[in-house]
């Protein structure tokens, strides 16, 4: 545990790993909202309420991101309902701009695990296009049977909702991040490794999630410093802080495969 201990803190702060979660906060700034927009439209579109969805980011975002994004999703609901054409025009948006994000992700695992890109940019980039589909239609059947759920749990008391609630996505969510992490580690390695690296980003996502909202909402007066730019700052934050677990789960599944490797994870000291 030592030994993990020791590789895991010397590899978070080796230079080009320790740059990964600004270049993906970036990245994801910039995919965050065309996200969003194509998102619920397609959720309008398929007729699905969105009251759930908009109490689950709710629990998770700073009530000051929380109002921005809701704000602004409702006025571009309102444009696109008129333009479809701008819908489409999105449509495209959003493909780059998340494509870009996945794409920050495997660029991640090759600097973690080779030193370096290890694939041209445009297949990189293609394959982060097919991700990105494949982990949308992941994302839209999660939100469908977490709706069922929440109707099946109408009858039973708060607390028991609050915690059935939270154990089915931290569920979902670590499902996510390991099928996130499946798709854009490299081919040479096992599947398996990436379980850990997955519970870990899940729980990490999660709980600094909530602790950093309750930070914002209730303690920080970010708006003392930053003014109008509050809102902005506090969101590039959140995404940082998400983009940090992300990489902490991708290091930890690294430091663990290498452990492996050597025989030494089982060993005592």
């Amino acid at each position: 545990m030592h030994d993990f201990k020791q590789r895991f803190i010397s590899q978070l702060k080796r230079k080009e790993i320790a740059s990964i979660p600004e270049v993906l906060a970036f990245n994801f700034m910039m995919a965050l909202i065309p996200l969003l927009i194509v998102f619920f439209q397609i959720l309008a579109y398929l007729s699905i309420e969105t009251n759930l969805l908009d109490e689950t980011i709710a629990q998770y975002v700073p009530k000051q991101v929380y109002t921005f994004l809701m704000d602004f999703l409702a006025t571009a609901s309102i444009q696109f309902s008129h333009h479809p054409v701008l819908l489409a025009v999105s449509i495209g948006t959003l493909i780059l701009t998340v494509s870009k994000g996945v794409n920050g992700i495997f660029k991640a695992f090759a600097i973690t695990y080779m030193g370096q890109e290890d694939q041209p940019l445009y297949k990189r980039r293609l394959k982060a296009i097919l991700t990105f589909f494949l982990l949308l239609t992941f994302v839209s059947l999660s939100l469908i049977i977490i709706l069922a759920s929440h109707r099946l749990l109408v009858n039973f008391p708060p607390l028991v909702q609050k915690v059935t609630e939270l154990a089915i996505f931290m569920i979902f969510c670590t499902l996510f991040f390991f099928l996130l992490f499946l798709i854009t580690i490299p081919k040479t390695n096992p599947s398996s490794q990436v379980v850990p690296g997955a519970m870990a980003t899940s729980v990490g996502f999660t709980v600094t999630s909530l602790v950093f909202s309750f930070y914002v909402d209730q303690l920080a007066n970010f708006h003392l410093i930053y003014g109008s730019l509050t809102t902005i700052i506090v969101l590039f934050f959140w995404l940082y802080l998400i983009s940090f677990m992300i990489n902490v789960g991708i290091q930890i599944n690294y430091v663990l495969n290498q452990l492996k490797q050597q025989n030494k994870w089982w060993k005592p000291e």
